[in-house]
């Protein structure tokens, strides 16, 4: 997990970890029949889910929202003027 050639690949490996380790944890509850693992259970979906988020939006490359709110206003200005065009027509 430690030698992996990106930073995301290693998030990915912690992650199959942690969901390996959630299924283990769920296995031996519903083999015991307890719910006393429960919280140990949300804790961990938590830490997975906002460890792989954090690291997905913070990690380089994904400035990628920032560049595509500039397209979409340009894609929303073509739409505008396409309305205005077709409108115009309709006349």
């Amino acid at each position: 997990m430690a030698i992996g050639p990106t930073m995301l690949d290693r998030a990915i490996a912690f992650d199959v970890i942690v969901a390996i380790s959630i299924a283990a944890v769920s296995l031996d509850a519903a083999h015991r029949r307890t719910a006393e693992n429960l919280p140990l259970l949300l804790v961990a979906t938590l830490l997975g889910f906002v460890g792989s988020v954090s690291i997905a939006r913070f990690s380089p490359g994904s400035d990628d929202v920032e560049e595509s709110d500039d397209d979409s206003d340009d894609q929303t200005d073509q739409t505008d003027q396409s309305t205005d065009r077709s409108a115009g027509e309709a006349r």
